[in-house]
């Protein structure tokens, strides 16, 4: 021991055999040191906490201190203690903070902070922390800090403190003390998250709330409650405000609340206010009078909202119930209501003048016997149907039936039926609105007898008759249609369209010009090939045009005739008129068809050779206007007219003039084709060019040699 020690326990034995105390100068005088020394160790001493100093005026006075052992006081600590030297070596630690690390004693004590291991990651972390905030610690008074631990046990809350210690050897030291403040954090965490959540869920609210005191203090009031009357929560908080409103309302307002008690502490109002655009708003008020223990009214809580919208429902709704009364006081239908079973409890006007019964005549009587006969004429046992309608009036939404007047006319309605219910959904009755089909009905019988007649006279025409709707569907054929394809009408399929009759080469254009006529409303007379069952093809023309019904078109109807026979005269025609034509361009003789006005019909290929003109050239147009010279056209005309007129000779002679411009001597032979009316429709013109016997006979009179006339 040296001799710095051996002073220190010389001064702690003195002050142990003088438990009063001893003065400084007292000490000094006993171990033979100075003042100054004496006042040093004492320091040491009285940092260590193991003396202690009283004063005595202006005396001071030491005496060893009463401790308990270090140990045993951290032993039996609930918070988590650890002393630290100023290396940061722990020099003691108790229980719980051996529990927070899961070690043993002898693991700890003697181990630097930085250098201590523990298993638990967030532990180590906290044991880094720890480590970081004694070193700042040591250059202050009073540390205090805190920590914030999540691991595999949840997550926890620490407040420390660090406080500086002076050991026995005068070293200096720390005192770590960890208190767990998990429950208290968490306590506060869940009080400021249910502050929040009520906070937000009360200024979330589309509702405005308020509380106020009796003299219309406000003491609080949300963000809808500000919005609806236009101010801040600084100008309304702590003031008396009251709502602009009507007068009226301001009055009924103030008897509302003043009726709210202790024994009667709710209550609900709705009035009017002033927005702050002027515009009036409706709002209803739940009120909350709020007693102390006396039962005297200390505050009022009020939630309010908008019923402006509700208002003006309820106001609209008021006026149309009006206008529906109005409407069906006035409406152009019967317009009645019935109990289940079938009691009349409701006649409009118009129920009144058509069926000549005053409301009060009818009403509590039942339907039957009244505005229904109990049998209609065609036998129905209309009391079945009506309680049937009364039961269950959903079948019979649509329905049509006979009905009875009071001077005993008997009528056809066609009624519309609904279930009245009650507020909880039970049917209570029916709503029957109907309306006179009288001439309806006898115009549909009228078109149904038209139709019958339709039908019967297409099935004795000789000619094949269908109908189609707009999807090309057959809905008709006379037995001449089926018998022409090859069908009965039983088997053709309800599917079966008008594509089916033509043949695949012509389907596409009769899908189109019958499209034409659903879609435009034009008519059509078109050939094509057909197609019968037995999948033979014959020739047809077919004429359709649509089929109207209420101005809208509802399909086509149309004649088939078979050109099968046509065809083949046609046919036979042709090659007729391909021989004769073969004939006539095959002759040397010029050969011209005119009509009646002259114009080219005809112009063989002998004409087409000497005149050097083609027969598209000339064909319809008059001969004189392309072979004649000027002078010639008034002669021959004259001769033409004459021999349609069936006057002129058939034969005769002229000069043509060729499209080079050489002209040819023509000798004519004609002959007239006559029509029906026994007029002359055509002349057939057969020439020969003489003009080398005209040159030849020309220069045998010049030679003085006599000639024979050539006609």
């Amino acid at each position: 021991m040296d001799r710095h020690q051996e002073h220190l326990a010389r001064i702690k034995e003195l002050l142990k055999k003088n438990p009063q105390g001893m003065s400084v100068t007292e000490i000094s005088r006993e171990i033979g040191k100075s003042m100054h020394s004496v006042g040093r160790y004492l320091g040491v001493l009285r940092a260590s906490g193991q003396v202690e100093m009283r004063n005595y005026g202006m005396a001071k006075v030491f005496s060893l201190a009463q401790r308990v052992p270090l140990a045993s006081l951290i032993s039996c600590a609930s918070e988590m203690i650890m002393v630290l030297d100023r290396d940061l070596r722990i020099v003691q630690i108790n229980d719980p903070f051996l529990a927070l690390f899961k070690k043993e004693k002898e693991e700890c004590v003697g181990k630097n902070l930085d250098y201590l291991h523990v298993p638990n990651d967030p532990v180590q972390e906290l044991i880094q922390e720890l480590a970081t905030e004694a070193k700042r610690a040591l250059v202050s008074s009073d540390y205090r800090c805190e920590f914030h631990l999540r691991d595999a046990e949840g997550e926890r809350f620490f407040h420390g403190k660090f406080i500086p210690i002076v050991f026995d050897t005068g070293e200096q030291g720390l005192t770590a003390v960890l208190i767990d403040v998990t429950a208290h954090m968490l306590a506060d965490r869940a009080l400021r998250l249910s502050e929040e959540r009520y906070r937000a869920v009360v200024e979330g609210q589309s509702e405005y709330i308020c509380r106020f005191l009796p003299d219309g203090t406000h003491v609080f009031v949300n963000e809808a409650y500000c919005r609806s009357f236009g101010r801040a929560r600084e100008e309304l908080i702590g003031r008396k405000f009251r709502p602009v409103m009507p007068d009226e309302d301001r009055k009924r307002l103030a008897d509302h609340v003043a009726s709210l008690s202790a024994e009667r502490p709710f209550g609900s109002i709705e009035h009017r206010v002033y927005a702050p655009d002027g515009s009036i708003r409706w709002q209803l008020w739940n009120d909350q009078a709020i007693v102390d223990d006396t039962g005297h009214i200390v505050e009022y809580q009020s939630v309010g909202r908008d019923i402006t919208a509700q208002k003006q429902m309820e106001e609209a709704l008021r006026r149309s119930e009006e206008k529906y009364r109005e409407l069906v006081e006035r409406a152009n239908s019967v317009i009645l209501k019935m109990d289940r079973q079938g009691t009349i409890t409701f006649f409009n006007e118009y129920a009144e003048r058509f069926f000549g019964y005053r409301e009060e005549e009818v009403l509590g009587k039942n339907v039957i016997g009244t505005i229904v006969p109990a049998t209609e004429s065609s036998g129905r046992d209309l009391a079945v149907l009506l309680d049937r309608i009364c039961t269950d009036p959903t079948p019979y939404q649509d329905n049509e039936n006979e009905n009875i007047t009071r001077d005993g006319r008997h009528v056809w309605m066609r009624w519309t039926n609904r279930a009245i219910e009650d507020a909880d959904g039970r049917p209570v009755g029916v709503l029957s609105v109907g309306i006179d089909i009288t001439e309806h009905r006898l115009i549909d019988e009228q078109l149904k007898a038209s139709e019958r007649r339709f039908r019967e006279l297409a099935e004795m025409l000789p000619q094949p008759v269908f109908e189609a709707d707009t999807a090309l569907r057959i809905t008709y054929g006379n037995q001449q249609a089926f018998s022409l394809f090859g069908y009965t009408p039983e088997d053709v399929p309800p599917d079966y369209t008008l594509m089916q009759f033509v043949a695949p080469q012509d389907r596409e254009q009769a899908s189109t010009n019958l499209a034409r006529i659903v879609s435009e409303g034009m008519r059509s007379c078109e050939e094509y090939t057909a197609l019968r069952r037995d999948g033979t093809t014959f020739p047809v023309i077919e004429r359709s045009s649509p089929i109207y019904q209420n101005g809208i078109i509802v399909g086509i109807r149309g004649v088939v005739t078979d050109l099968s026979e046509r065809k083949q005269v046609e046919e036979a025609l042709r090659r007729e008129r391909d021989f004769s034509s073969a004939v006539l361009d095959t002759i040397d003789a010029l050969v011209v068809v005119l009509d009646r006005e002259g114009r080219i019909v005809r112009f063989n290929r002998g004409c087409e050779r000497l005149t050097r003109y083609t027969e598209e050239e000339v064909r319809g147009k008059p001969f004189w206007d392309i072979f004649l010279s000027p002078e010639d056209v008034p002669k021959v005309t004259a001769m033409f007219r004459s021999l349609v007129d069936g006057n002129a000779p058939q034969y005769g002679k002229n000069i043509w003039i060729t499209k080079d411009g050489e002209q040819r001597w023509i000798a004519w032979s004609n002959t007239v084709l006559r029509g029906a009316n026994e007029l002359v429709e055509y002349v057939i013109a057969t020439g020969i060019d003489i003009t080398g016997q005209k040159q030849m006979e020309e220069t045998l009179r010049h030679q003085g040699y006599p000639t024979a006339r050539i006609p």
